[in-house]
C-alpha cells in the first residue's frame, strides 16, 4: 500500500499498523479502505471477502458497517472461538502453529494447535537471550559452540517430549545458504557473536547443519519456507535448497508456499529427492491461478504421497483460516476436474487424492496422531 501524502513513514504500515488498537478505528479504516477497490480482484482480498460474508453475514465492507462489523468481531472474539471456527466450522483437527519462548509454553488450546518449533530463535533473532535461557534451563554454561550444541539437542529433545513439536521452522534465504558448515571457523565467530550480539551467517549455517541431524535423530520436519511475497524475491529461489537436501539425506524437509514465484523449481526439487515434501501452505493467497496450474503439474511429475495441500500462515485473523480453505478446495476441485474432463482420472481417484492432500499425507509426514 502506498504512503503517498499521509506523512507516514513506510514502517508504520502494514501489519503493526492495521492491528495497533491505540489508532483509531476511523482513522485505520480511513487508510486501508483507500485501497480495497485496488485490492479487491486479487488473491489475498478474497480470502477475507469469504470470512467476511460466510461467517459475519457482510458481503462486503464499507464506509455505513464497517465500525459494526469490528464490535461483531470483538464479540466473537472470546474463550471458544478457535474452536468453534477452526475445529466445527473448518473440521481441522489440528493446526500447526510456528512459536518458541513464551509462544510455545502458553500456547492453547491444545490438541486444536501444535508446534512447530521457531529455528531462527537457535540460530540467529535474540541469539544472545536464547542461550542465557538454555543455561538457566539445564544449569550450564554455554561459552563455546560445542556445548551450545550439545545443549540445544537436549532442549529440542525436550520439547518433542514436554512440548508436542513436531517440526523445526527454517527460512529458506540468507547468506548461510552460500556456506559450508565449518565447525573451526565458526567456534572463532561464537563468542563475538555472543559478546557483541552480533549475526555470524558461518555459525547460523553451521549450527543449522547441526539442527538437521538433530532433525533426522528425533524425527522432526524442517519446514522450510521456500516463497512469498515480500523481501527480495530471488531470495526465495528452491534451487537454493540442493546442496543442504543432498547433504541430509535422513532429513526431512517439507517446503512451504509452492516456492512462489519459483512453483517449477519446488515441484522438481518434491520429485527429485526422497526426503522433499511439498506443501501448498498460502499458495493459494499468493495466487489462485498459478496454484491451480501448479496442482496439474504437481501430479504429472510428484508421487501423491509427498503433497500437502492447505495451509493459511495466518497469525491472530484466524477468521482468514475458513476463508483460506474454502479457497483451496475450490482451487483443487478446479484442477483435479480439468483432469477428469481430459480422461485422466475419475472421480474416485479425485475423491482419494483430496482425501491424501487435505488428510492422511498431514498426518503422515508430520508423524500426527
Amino acid at each position: 500500500m502506498g504512503t503517498e501524502g499521509t506523512g507516514k513513514n513506510q514502517n508504520d504500515w502494514g501489519y503493526q499498523y492495521y492491528n495497533n488498537a491505540d489508532i483509531p478505528l476511523e482513522e485505520r479504516w480511513k487508510n486501508l479502505s483507500a485501497h480495497l477497490g485496488n485490492a479487491y480482484y486479487g488473491s489475498f482480498y478474497r480470502a477475507s471477502e469469504i470470512a467476511l460474508r460466510d461467517i459475519y453475514g457482510y458481503e462486503e465492507a464499507n464506509d455505513g458497517n464497517y465500525i459494526e462489523i469490528s464490535e461483531k468481531m470483538q464479540a466473537a472474539n472470546k474463550p471458544g472461538f478457535y474452536h468453534e471456527l477452526l475445529r466445527e466450522r473448518c473440521n481441522i483437527q489440528t493446526c500447526l502453529v510456528q512459536c518458541s519462548g513464551p509462544q510455545l509454553e502458553e500456547l492453547a488450546p491444545r490438541p486444536l494447535l501444535t508446534p512447530v518449533y521457531s529455528g531462527p530463535t537457535a540460530t540467529k533473532h535474540n541469539f544472545s537471550g536464547f542461550v542465557k535461557k538454555l543455561e538457566g534451563l539445564y544449569d550450564v554454561s554455554i561459552t563455546d559452540l560445542d556445548t551450545y550444541l550439545e545443549v540445544l539437542g537436549r532442549f529440542l529433545a525436550d520439547r518433542k517430549k514436554n512440548d508436542g513439536i513436531v517440526g523445526f521452522k527454517i527460512y529458506s534465504w540468507g547468506e548461510w545458504q552460500f556456506l559450508e558448515p565449518d565447525m573451526a571457523g565458526a567456534r572463532k565467530d561464537f563468542k563475538q557473536m555472543l559478546d557483541a550480539g552480533t549475526a555470524s551467517h558461518l555459525v547460523e549455517a553451521t549450527v543449522k547443519d547441526h539442527a538437521f541431524r538433530l532433525c533426522a535423530e528425533l524425527d522432526l520436519n524442517v519446514s522450510v519456507h521456500g516463497g512469498g511475497n515480500y523481501m527480495d524475491f530471488r531470495l526465495y529461489e528452491p534451487r537454493r535448497m540442493i546442496d543442504i537436501i543432498t547433504r541430509h539425506p535422513e532429513t526431512r524437509f517439507d517446503i512451504f508456499h509452492l516456492g512462489l514465484p519459483f512453483p517449477r523449481q519446488i515441484i522438481v526439487l518434491a520429485k527429485m529427492y526422497p526426503n522433499v515434501t511439498l506443501n501448498l501452505v498460502w499458495a493459494q493467497a499468493l495466487s489462485e491461478s498459478i496454484t491451480r496450474q501448479s496442482i496439474n503439474e504437481i501430479l504429472d511429475m510428484v508421487p501423491v504421497n509427498k503433497v500437502i495441500a492447505f495451509g493459511s500462515d495466518v497469525r491472530e485473523n484466524i477468521e482468514v483460516v475458513y476463508g483460506y480453505l474454502v479457497m483451496m478446495r475450490e482451487v483443487l476441485a478446479e484442477a483435479l476436474s480439468e483432469r477428469i474432463r481430459h480422461g485422466r482420472i475419475d472421480l474416485q481417484d479425485a475423491i482419494n487424492i483430496a482425501k491424501l492432500w487435505f488428510d492422511h499425507n498431514p498426518r503422515q509426514i508430520y508423524r500426527l496422531t
